[in-house]
């Protein structure tokens, strides 16, 4: 592991054994395997609760605000979720991208880990076009490359459309279409 990802650390492991929903008592288990295999460790992972991800930022974005993680340095890749997932669905890329790129993968409206609204109003496939596009733009960093999976292929087809100047090159893995 750490020839292909230098930098990598149980606690890098037990962050995506968590996103993943795995139970304490796996994490614990896999937690002394790394260690037993010589996985370096950052600090202290006693306690379970203690593991997360790193923190989202926020975007405001055509009057809503969606979770990001921004990570890296180099050509921006924008990661796009599809249908019962989040920002957080591309974690396990996180590490080898943004050791040569700039990471970022963000959350659609009405998914993530934010509360929704009580009045969700009329949206639509144009209204998540519409958000990426505009998320691109929050950016600031000119064209970008998309990656988008399942129903973001939809999405991001939609926006390279309406929007091919937001985009360097776009690959949709699985598309619903």
């Amino acid at each position: 592991v750490l020839n292909r990802y230098p930098g990598f650390t149980v606690e890098k492991a037990l962050q995506f054994y968590r996103v993943n929903c795995f139970e304490d008592s796996f994490l614990k288990k896999i937690k002394h395997a790394l260690l037993l295999a010589g996985l370096p460790s950052r600090g202290d992972s006693s306690d379970m609760k203690r593991v997360q991800t790193m923190p989202a930022r926020l975007a405001p974005v055509n009057g809503t605000l969606l979770e990001y993680m921004d990570i890296g340095k180099g050509e921006p890749i924008v990661f796009v979720h599809g249908a019962f997932a989040d920002y957080r669905a591309w974690g396990y890329y996180e590490a080898p991208i943004s050791e040569k790129h700039r990471f970022i993968s963000y959350s659609q409206r009405y998914f993530g880990t934010r509360a929704w609204p009580e009045n969700f109003g009329s949206v639509n496939l144009d209204t998540y076009a519409d958000d990426l596009a505009t998320f691109i733009e929050y950016l600031d960093s000119g064209p970008v490359h998309l990656v988008t999976w399942s129903f973001s292929g939809r999405v991001g087809s939609l926006m390279s459309l309406k929007r091919p100047d937001l985009l360097k090159s776009a690959i949709h893995f699985e598309p619903v279409a």
